[in-house]
């Protein structure tokens, strides 16, 4: 009897091995998530930055914060790091459930007005970056300077759509992509007087030898609408042209037609800004079927990089799109059939779409 049972042990403890070995055991050992992330990288002007950060805002020299914040919210992107290596950064963002507009910034630390940002694009969201088998895209160029700062607040103002960062490894177009985008939308002349206006200010603001009182005067003007940028610049000019004119930097600009100087007062800037015309994208022509073959992977797809655009001022203009390699149905490369796919296109809230036919034509062919 003793060693009947003793045999049944065995058995069942072999069972119990075996169960272990190539059994399932989904339910108690879960697959771990894969993280996906934008990494951004750029240039920061000299401000005696220390080396290194913690997570969310990190203390750049002894008046300014540096963070990546939701252009929409103007709020930190929650799990958004960055680190400062002297006149270089790189900022972390976790890819989220939706598409967020990324702005790097640097501000003010006791008063929080944005002193220097850039517009680094809408982020891809983590299932855009699953279905393309991408888990980091990484954004280079993303420099904060006077242009940057004078796009990011004139997108801001104008509520221009910011383009959509590519699926991919390596993006490096981004810088020319946003600055193309505002272009289309006010011209290269507001452009070039917003920068000049920013880059005063922000020249008074970093001066050694400016009065603290004269910092705080232009950083109680300045905030995030437009009209108060050019209102801080008129202070500056007011309080240290012969700073701005020693750096080599404009005491005059010419606003939506208006030339805003020392003299200029708040409600001309308001004016201003107001005629400022911005040409809008108002449809969006989209490109023919694509036919693959049966088998044809989603990442093969030849995806057009560019759509036609109508503009609010009765033209034509090329735009770049961002596909999302979500379709509907859902892609399956080895059913035949008809699969709509759609992009985002940049400037817009208009969504290009595009017919992926997989079947015997392609084959065919």
């Amino acid at each position: 009897m003793s060693k009947r049972l003793g045999l049944l042990i065995v058995m069942m403890l072999f069972v119990t091995m075996m169960t272990g070995c190539f059994g399932s055991d989904d339910s108690t050992t879960p697959t771990p998530a894969t993280t996906s992330s934008v990494v951004i990288t750029g240039t920061i002007p000299a401000l005696s930055a220390p080396a290194g950060a913690p997570n969310k805002m990190v203390n750049y020299g002894t008046n300014y914060e540096m963070g990546v914040f939701n252009a929409a919210t103007m709020t930190e992107i929650t799990g958004s790091a960055v680190v400062i290596n002297g006149t270089t950064y790189t900022a972390t963002v976790p890819a989220g459930a939706a598409n967020v507009t990324a702005l790097v910034v640097i501000r003010h630390k006791t008063t929080g007005k944005v002193v220097y940002s850039a517009i680094a694009g809408n982020l891809p969201t983590a299932t855009q970056m699953s279905a393309a088998s991408v888990s980091t895209v990484n954004v280079t160029g993303v420099n904060l300077n006077g242009e940057s700062t004078a796009l990011a607040t004139i997108a801001r103002d104008k509520n221009l759509v910011a383009p959509s960062i590519p699926v991919s490894s390596s993006v490096t177009t981004m810088p020319a992509t946003v600055k193309s985008t505002i272009d289309t939308a006010v011209g290269a002349a507001t452009i070039t007087a917003i920068r000049d206006a920013v880059e005063a200010v922000q020249t008074v603001l970093n001066a050694s030898s400016v009065p603290e009182t004269v910092k705080s005067s232009i950083l109680s003007a300045l905030d995030a609408a437009l009209s108060d940028v050019l209102n801080a610049f008129v202070t500056a000019v007011k309080d240290a042209s012969a700073v701005i004119t020693s750096a080599g930097g404009a005491t005059t600009v010419t606003v939506g037609g208006t030339t805003i100087n020392s003299t200029t007062t708040p409600a001309q800037v308001t004016d201003a800004v107001n005629h400022v015309t911005v040409v809008n994208i108002v449809s969006v022509t989209n490109p023919a079927d694509i036919t693959v073959a049966s088998g044809t992977a989603v990442s093969a797809i030849q995806f057009p990089a560019q759509v036609s655009v109508g503009l609010s001022n009765s033209t034509v203009a090329t735009k770049n799109v961002v596909w999302s390699l979500v379709s509907t149905p859902a892609y399956n490369a080895s059913v035949a059939g008809t699969y709509t796919f759609t992009g985002s296109v940049d400037g817009t809230e208009l969504k290009a779409t595009v017919k992926v036919i997989v079947g015997s034509v392609a084959e065919v062919a």
